[in-house]
Order: structure tokens, then sequence, then C-alpha cells
């Protein structure tokens, strides 16, 4: 599973928010990466994920596993 954090929710455009400390996966500031959680969540972020995790998610969690039956993994999203 791949969890994906942020900072808020935008109600207007239904978007989770990304501000720093919850812009980035911590080990990726130790490695000096700049991309932030958002990049996940594109089509070439989500099929990256779909090589080493089941599901991607905040808190409520959709599993990709249990949706590739309806869609190719490398099209799994929230």
């Amino acid at each position: 599973m791949q969890l994906v954090d942020g900072d808020d929710y935008d109600f207007k455009t239904g978007k989770i928010t990304f501000a720093a400390p919850f812009d980035r996966p911590y080990d990726w500031t130790k490695a000096g990466k700049t991309a932030n959680f958002d990049s996940m969540l594109t089509p070439t972020g989500l099929a990256e994920i779909a090589k080493y995790a089941d599901g991607v998610g905040p808190r409520s969690l959709t599993s990709c596993q249990s949706r590739a039956r309806l869609t190719p993994p490398a099209r799994c999203s929230m």
C-alpha cells in the first residue's frame, strides 16, 4: 500500500493539497528528490506505484488489485 499524505483537502476542487512538510515522503526529502506526492497521482506515477503496491490512498484506501479486473493496473487510480 502506498499512502499519500497531504496537509488539507480543497472542498471546491476535491483535491488533496500539499504543503511542507506534508508535500513529499520524508525519504524523498532526505534523498534530495524535489517531486511531491501529487506526482504519484499522475498516470505515470500510478503506473510506477502499481509495480510495488496493491493500492494507493490517504485515509480511505482504494485497492488497485481489486480494480485490476476492470482497468489495467497502469490505469488504476483513486
